[in-house]
């Protein structure tokens, strides 16, 4: 059941994303070059973490929470919240938190001109390799 409620989520917002209006008010993905400096920025502001997030599953998940409530507090640079949430999605799918990582992608294509699915994408293996592997642990 728990790897049902992302994919429930990607329809809502699916669907959500449908009944928006002409007008659609969210922010165009940032240039590559922006990107990159956010992400070097955000980083080196969240070395240690970032180090101890690279074997350990929780501290993934720490972080990614960390994250993703940071993006929410960007508020004036389009490109640091663009990062992380793409870091939180990221994370968060690798440390096997697939509502996290559904969460992360939703807010990334309710804030940016980003399909769910194109949210989700990037993802995607890493979620339905997890699943896999415990469905067959349940075995």
């Amino acid at each position: 059941m728990r790897f049902f409620r992302p994919f429930l989520f990607l329809v809502l917002s699916m669907t959500l994303a449908a009944s928006r209006s002409s007008a659609d008010d969210r922010l165009p993905i940032p240039s590559a070059e922006s990107v990159k400096k956010a992400d070097e920025v955000i980083k080196g502001l969240f070395k240690d973490e970032y180090a101890k997030a690279k074997t350990k599953a929780p501290v993934k998940l720490t972080l990614a929470a960390m994250l993703l409530k940071q993006a929410g507090e960007a508020k004036d640079d389009a490109a640091s919240k663009y990062v992380l949430l793409c870091e939180a999605r990221e994370l968060s799918a690798k440390g096997g938190d697939p509502d996290l990582a559904a969460k992360a992608a939703a807010d990334l294509a309710a804030q940016f001109k980003i399909s769910p699915g194109e949210a989700l994408i990037p993802i995607a293996d890493t979620l339905t390799s997890g699943a896999t592997t415990l469905v067959s642990l349940q075995a």
